[in-house]
């Protein structure tokens, strides 16, 4: 690949050479999204699940993540100046920046209840609201914070003052709950609204009079004596309002679950219905202007209007927020998942760009797919009344031929739910009541084969073409003469089935566990992990493996015996994961999840460094900045590893 010579510039012993999982869709990320800011249409900083904190400088069109130094959920924003910023999170977090957004320090406050709202009337004086009722009040510009009674323990979602006024303010929550204060914040009286419902977001846009409270079931309150009494507003919806903003007290702007967004020009009398191309659950509005207004939501949903909310422009990059629940890489570039409803699947030529793919599925689910080079591949999953949906293809995934079920009746046509082919030709699925089925013409047709037990069967896995293991709710089964014969090798339930070669292999199962065999299956042994949650699925290259499962789990493991946990930015259900090789692995999940790990940027060295001269190896892997592989090299600073030495190289 690279056969010229170059100089190399080996760092001494701080040099740093991480690994950092990344979005690859959606893009730039998947996560909740919960606080926007905007300074101006150009700059503006988002926050969400998993610590994630992005700021774009030019309109939303492009994001930089910035490190938030947590992995926790973050659930508000907000700015008293051009520099100097704050961020509420779970467990009593206080993210301050001083730069704009660029970087941020952490304040913690005990006890450890998660913060949910930040307001700041003036420079000085901000509140924070959160869990059992928890206020926080700052009076010298966040330099520290003191709690103050608010008289009761329900969830507060919300707080708002009026533009510089410092005195009176309110806060909402749960079960009704509206809160008023009078004197800055160093006492709090509950106010009656007339509702036991949970409101999510509380506005008074010009004056401590007129304010607007709503939540859930669509409901709108409006005040126009300062809380004293609560009118209640038609909505138009049923769904949950998790934010309500006034540019002024006539024209305002809800959003809610399900993409609903709707906008008022008279005060909330009446309430004109948006209709935008998605049905993802809606968090935040940012009103900057008259004609700049931002929306951040669930799945890394980022909306922006520069026309006072008349057209809408998605600013995340995406194909669907389907469960996807398996993935298959062929090679480092081309890669496919399925799982979902309309488009059944997804592949993609670069690894970073996706493209939907029609499955010829209808409105079917495909559980599995598995490709033996970039163009042929195999599908299976459930068709309607829970039969058996199989496929193939033969152009890399661009059109999808259903192959029909085995001639057998049910149980054999019931859903299948992996597929794994040990050779080009040969290939196996298993699926409901112990059912397994067998291809030997690379999957135009399938047969019967004997059943592996009763229960049902997640994955099969075959070290050649007669000797292999299916797993599921009875068990581990094994076969040695292609099927027609099976026997139990282990009593626990199971997700994930993986081999290294014909000895050693490994299962993953519930809460947490993972099944090792060195003697071909005979005897499994239980390897204790870090994770609690269910292990969805698993993948070995030599001795380095990954699994993954529920809650955002991942666990490595570079021995097979001691697996450490992973932290990603992504907290929802992992479903499958594929290793192009020991650096770069692939996971995808539940929303439309796809991450993607490699190695990532220096963080330190010293300024010592020793210049050389050499070749670099065919098969070396050379990264840039972001820790993308690179196959032609511009100028610039790039990264290698080679032979288990990691070097910086200038072009």
């Amino acid at each position: 690949m690279f056969k010229k010579l170059f100089f190399l510039i080996i760092l001494s012993s701080i040099f740093l050479f991480s690994q950092e999982w990344q979005w690859v869709h959606p893009y730039p990320t998947g996560v909740n999204l919960r606080g926007i800011w905007f300074f101006n249409p150009d700059v503006g900083i988002v926050c969400g699940d998993a610590g994630v904190i992005m700021k774009t400088t030019d309109g939303g069109q492009t994001w930089t993540k910035i490190n938030s130094q947590t992995y926790r959920n973050l659930h508000d924003i907000h700015f008293i100046n051009q520099n100097k910023g704050f961020i509420v999170g779970d467990s009593a977090l206080i993210l301050i920046t001083e730069d704009g957004g660029n970087t941020w320090t952490r304040r913690q406050i005990t006890p450890y209840y998660h913060f949910l709202a930040i307001d700041f009337p003036n420079a000085d004086t901000g509140f924070l609201c959160g869990y059992q009722g928890k206020i926080y009040r700052t009076t010298n510009g966040g330099n520290s914070f003191a709690s103050r009674p608010s008289g009761i323990t329900e969830i507060l979602y919300d707080v708002s003052f009026s533009p510089n006024n410092g005195r009176i303010g309110y806060i909402c929550g749960y079960n009704g709950t509206i809160l008023k204060t009078t004197n800055g914040g160093d006492s709090w009286q509950t106010l009656n609204s007339g509702t036991t419902i949970a409101f999510f977001t509380i506005n008074f846009p010009e004056n401590p009079n007129i304010g607007y409270v709503a939540g859930d079931y669509g409901q709108i309150r409006k005040t126009t004596n300062g809380g004293q009494t609560w009118q209640a507003k038609a909505s138009g919806t049923i769904n949950p309002i998790k934010s309500i903003k006034f540019l002024n007290n006539n024209v305002g702007f809800y959003c809610g679950n399900n993409g609903t967004l709707r906008k008022t020009t008279n005060g909330g009398d009446n309430w004109t219905p948006i209709n935008l191309p998605i049905t993802v659950n809606l968090n935040k509005i940012f009103i900057l202007d008259e004609n700049n207004i931002f929306i951040c939501g669930d799945n890394g949903i980022i909306l922006k209007s520069n026309d006072g909310g008349e057209n809408w422009q998605i600013l995340t990059n995406f194909v669907a927020f389907n469960n996807w629940l398996s993935i298959s890489f062929p090679n480092r570039n081309t890669g496919f998942v399925c799982g979902g409803l309309s488009p059944a699947g997804m592949r993609t030529n670069n690894g970073e760009n996706w493209e939907p793919m029609d499955m010829n599925n209808s409105s079917f689910i495909v559980y599995a797919l598995y490709f033996i080079n970039d163009v042929n591949g195999s599908a299976c999953g459930d068709a309607h009344d829970a039969q058996l949906y199989l496929a193939y293809t033969q152009d890399g995934g661009y059109s999808w031929t259903r192959t029909p079920s085995p001639p057998n009746p049910p149980p054999d046509t019931f859903p299948k739910y992996d597929l794994h082919f040990p050779s080009a030709s040969v290939g196996y699925a298993c699926g409901d009541r112990g059912t397994v089925i067998k291809t030997t013409n690379g999957g135009r047709s399938w047969s019967s084969i004997s059943s592996a037990g009763t229960g049902r069967n997640f994955s099969v896995f075959f070290v050649d073409n007669n000797t292999g293991f299916v797993g599921g709710s009875a068990g581990i089964y094994k076969t040695t003469n292609g099927g027609s014969s099976w026997s139990r090798v282990y009593d626990a339930q199971v997700f994930d089935i993986f081999f290294i070669n014909s000895q050693v292999g490994y299962a993953c199962g519930e809460a947490g566990k993972i099944y090792k065999t060195v003697n071909g299956g005979t005897n499994w042994t239980t390897i204790q992990t870090p994770a609690t949650r269910n292990l969805n699925a698993l993948f070995f290259i030599n001795n380095t493996g990954y699994a993954v499962g529920d809650m955002g789990i991942v666990l490595k493991t570079t021995d097979g015996t001691n697996w450490q946990l992973e932290p990603i930015p992504f907290k929802g259900n992992l479903n499958d994961i594929w290793m192009i090789n020991e650096e770069e692995v692939f996971i995808c999940g539940d929303n439309g999840a796809i991450l993607k790990r490699l190695p990532v940027a220096i963080k330190e060295a010293k300024e010592k460094k020793i210049i050389i001269k050499e070749k670099i190896s065919q098969n070396a892997l050379l990264y840039d900045v972001t820790g993308k592989i690179v196959n032609k090299p511009k100028k610039g600073i790039y990264f290698i590893k080679e032979k288990k030495v990691r070097k910086i190289i200038i072009f």
